[in-house]
């Protein structure tokens, strides 16, 4: 939440943004869409049903996958890897294909279909070729 310098109604963005980050007015507001709360002190006022619900809740916020760039960037050519593998197996399953390379064939097949009546010097054709499949 924020305001732009020099509006007009500056005092009244103000107030409503003390408003808003509130626990109780976060909580009434989370017990409707399910939101998770900026404001922790809100689950004091968040139905159990709903507060379970949200991935900031703390049970599930200990659970959550965080990230961690220094692993990432000292793993990434694993992590490659990996995906590519699963990447192959879940092509070759939606394909037919019998084989992570059958899928991965039939990927390529796809893809060059999708873009061989483009020039390949246009934009749409620089598009479909960044695109996933």
């Amino acid at each position: 939440m924020g305001r732009r310098q020099g509006a007009p109604n500056r005092k009244a963005a103000w107030e409503f943004i003390q408003f808003a980050v509130q626990a109780r007015q976060q909580a009434e507001f989370c017990n409707r869409l399910y939101y998770g709360p900026t404001n922790p002190q809100a689950y004091a006022h968040v139905k159990p049903e709903a507060a379970r619900q949200m991935s900031t809740y703390p049970a599930n916020a200990r659970q959550a996958v965080t990230a961690n760039a220094e692993w990432e960037g000292a793993n990434a050519a694993m992590l490659q890897e990996r995906f590519h593998a699963m990447a192959g197996r879940l092509t070759a399953a939606l394909s037919g294909a019998t084989t992570a390379a059958g899928g991965a064939r039939a990927a390529d097949q796809r893809r060059a279909a999708r873009i061989a009546p483009l020039d390949p010097s246009s934009r749409l054709a620089r598009i479909a070729i960044a695109a996933p499949l």
